[in-house]
């Protein structure tokens, strides 16, 4: 069995940097793109590994090969779209084992956890 058996489309998007036009503020314009993941609940490990304002929020693990941009300061994370909700890309951990080389994402739910 393939372990990209496992993996399902995903919808993402991905938000430029916004900047400054004379004195106001212009949000950087978004882009929409699918991957292919595995989605699985978030453990109690991976709560508290989470920056403290997203530890109650509905979390879930990301398996994929695609990169995402996480949450880092001065730049926009990634979006996702699972479940009919959006969540927002908060941490990734590469993981490279020359084996399968993949990334684990840790994705919170945006607004109301």
């Amino acid at each position: 069995m393939s372990f990209t058996t496992f993996r399902q489309e995903i919808e993402g998007h991905h938000r430029a940097a916004g900047t400054r036009v004379d004195g106001h503020w212009v949000e950087g314009k978004q882009s929409s793109f699918t991957f292919m993941a595995s989605i699985q609940p978030a453990g109690k490990n991976d709560m508290e590994s989470l920056p403290e304002g997203r530890r109650n929020s509905k979390v879930y693990r990301l398996y994929t090969d695609t990169k995402l941009v996480a949450l880092a300061v001065g730049q926009n994370p990634d979006l996702v779209t699972l479940f009919s909700e959006v969540y927002e890309v908060v941490s990734e951990f590469p993981w490279r084992n020359n084996v399968i080389n993949h990334y684990k994402y840790l994705v919170a739910k945006v607004g109301n956890p």
